[in-house]
């Protein structure tokens, strides 16, 4: 058996079509440096890694570290992102408990908590929740506290330790990996708004149960025949996919009949936004920047971006995470296209709500979107007649090629062009409607002013600019436990010594492993020994000492057993010197 390396990437139409594949001898560190740092610039070519935005993996160790340098050496502009599902998921099923842990009368509580916390992980990675730096440490501190209050602890059958184990996973699994997984660092980062890699283990999945399988009996030889016949077939069918919308008319979308030269993912996520542009109120901005606007949601509905449809019936002030009230800000390029501070254009590619409702605000008569408005990424024809290697005329397909690579160079990432003003624009002084951005805190919609203050101060979140600001990492190193400690509503949450050393002394071992001079790795032995020879000496005091003073039973005793511990101690400090010098002598 040889590990199975796959790359993966997702068409415009939502589908995924697997584009190397790579029988590799063993996943050590070197294998995975030669494909990332050789093979993909010498056979896929530096031209094409260029357009890589995002590369979504999973948590092994060595594969990750290997792409960390070939993204500093040969593609900078790739932002490598760690895999949600894996984080939330697989190491739930790993690190937490299940729903056995509590009485069947109570499962059905339990496994809605489930549900929440895992909800709450996935807000960090997906658009609308926590949008800038700050918003994702209240997030944070908030399901700090929500795991230790009463209520939580009610529904897991008032054991503690359920509790402090969901805890503990997410202190020590899941926040690590901020820098990966958190949302505000790919705000304005071409992804499609793609934060797991799960189609990526469909593909894997229909490998081993396809039409084809690939079988753990099969050979190497047998294996590459039916992938490559699994890749024909893939090839052919998403050829056919785009042949037939290039082709076809949608009839479901004749209101926006200007968007029928876009493909059919691209048409359903525009007439999404173009339907959500009714629910704001727009104001033109006066003084100095006078090309720019206002947008605030005018309904109860909360502005989940990307959740509108499926999620609309979720009652979002019931529920613990914290969901933000928001003020967009809608500015005219460079270009004159209009930007929006909500980065959804960047990210997809197609305009935001937030433009249209500028767009129908100045001009109420616009018709609509049209394919000239979003990247040439939805385009029908991009998807059908660009990159092909079946066409028989060479010449006109490299002329199509070079043609589609120029308006890939210069593709749109700010927004629609402002159309031509033929009425009169609405006036925005007959809303009656706040469009002052409140301070961080004062914007969550379903906590209280005054709460989240408290679980900020509870926490480690100090006061700064516009509200709070988090200046600790609550992630590793068992600093949160002490403020777990202080907290007012912690439960009993204590951490073995030997734990605490554990980690300290693993550290210490790999620094002398690579330590290449041997001189210094043997001062650093002899440092180490001597103090852990004295530490050693005192923890015994103590523990005799301990001993000694729950076994008193008279004066007479009481001198007895000093004299003897101190005897013991005196032989202990001989023994321990003793070693240390024939250890030092041996060396």
């Amino acid at each position: 058996k040889r590990p199975h390396l796959t790359f993966t990437s997702q068409t415009s139409s939502g589908k995924i079509f697997t584009w190397l594949r790579v029988f590799l001898p063993n996943k050590s560190a070197g294998c995975f440096r030669w494909i990332f740092s050789f093979v993909l610039p010498k056979l896929i070519g530096n031209d094409i890694l260029r357009k890589i935005r995002v590369a979504i993996t999973h948590g092994d160790l060595q594969e990750t570290s290997q792409l960390d340098v070939a993204i500093r050496t040969h593609f900078p502009r790739v932002q490598r992102v760690r895999c949600g599902w894996h984080l939330v998921e697989k190491g739930w099923q790993s690190f937490c408990p299940g729903e056995r842990s509590v009485q069947p009368a109570k499962k059905a509580d339990f496994k809605y908590l489930i549900h929440i916390i895992k909800y709450w992980l996935y807000s960090w990675m997906r658009p609308g929740f926590c949008e800038t730096e700050q918003e994702y440490h209240v997030s944070k501190a908030c399901l700090f506290s929500f795991l230790q209050s009463p209520r939580v602890l009610a529904i897991c059958d008032d054991k503690e330790y359920i509790p402090q184990q969901i805890l503990e996973f997410v202190t020590r699994h899941v926040i690590p990996h901020e820098d990966y997984y958190a949302f505000y660092h790919r705000k304005f980062v071409h992804h499609f708004d793609e934060f797991n890699n799960c189609s990526h283990e469909g593909t894997n999945n229909g490998v081993k149960s396809g039409a084809a399988a690939v079988l753990p009996g099969h050979d190497i030889s047998s294996a590459g025949k039916r992938l490559h016949f699994q890749g024909k077939l893939r090839c052919a069918e998403l050829a056919k996919s785009a042949a037939k919308e290039f082709i076809s008319r949608e009839l479901w979308c004749e209101e926006l009949h200007t968007t029928h030269d876009i493909c059919t993912r691209g048409q359903s996520l525009i007439v999404n936004e173009w339907a959500m542009r009714l629910k704001y109120a727009v104001r033109r901005c006066t003084g100095i920047n006078v090309e720019s606007w206002k947008v605030v949601i005018t309904t109860t509905h909360r502005e989940i971006m990307g959740s509108d449809c499926t999620e609309v019936s979720k009652d979002w002030d019931k529920l613990p995470i914290p969901i933000f009230h928001r003020v967009r800000t809608v500015t005219t390029h460079s270009s004159g296209r209009l930007y929006c501070d909500c980065g959804y254009s960047h990210r997809v590619g197609l305009p935001c709500r937030h433009t249209y409702a500028v767009i129908c605000f100045e001009c109420p008569d616009y018709e609509g979107p049209t394919a000239k408005d979003v990247s040439v990424n939805w385009w029908k024809s991009y998807c059908h007649l660009a990159y092909r290697r079946d066409n028989l005329e060479s010449t006109s397909q490299d002329k199509l090629d070079r043609l589609f690579s120029y308006l890939s160079g210069i593709d749109i990432v700010a927004g629609p062009l402002m159309p031509t003003k033929n009425s009169q624009p609405k006036s925005s002084s007959e809303i009656n409607i706040d469009f002052e951005q409140k301070t961080l805190l004062g914007c969550i919609v379903n906590y209280e002013e005054h709460n989240v203050k408290q679980i900020l101060d509870t926490y480690g979140i100090t006061k700064n600019f516009n509200g709070y600001n988090c200046q600790t990492h609550l992630a590793v190193n068992y600093e949160h436990i002490e403020l777990f400690q202080n907290s007012w509503d912690a439960p009993c949450w204590k951490i073995s010594s030997r734990e605490k050393l554990k980690s300290s002394l693993s550290e210490l071992l790999a620094v002398v492993d690579c330590c290449d001079n041997e001189t210094e790795g043997e001062d650093t032995v002899n440092t180490v020994w001597k103090q852990i020879n004295k530490a050693t000496v005192a923890l015994r005091v103590l523990s005799f000492a301990k001993k000694s003073t729950g076994n008193l039973c008279s004066s007479v005793e009481v001198d007895d057993k000093e004299k003897e511990d101190q005897q013991w101690v005196s032989m202990t400090q001989e023994r321990e010197n003793k070693r240390s010098c024939q250890f030092v002598s041996s060396n």
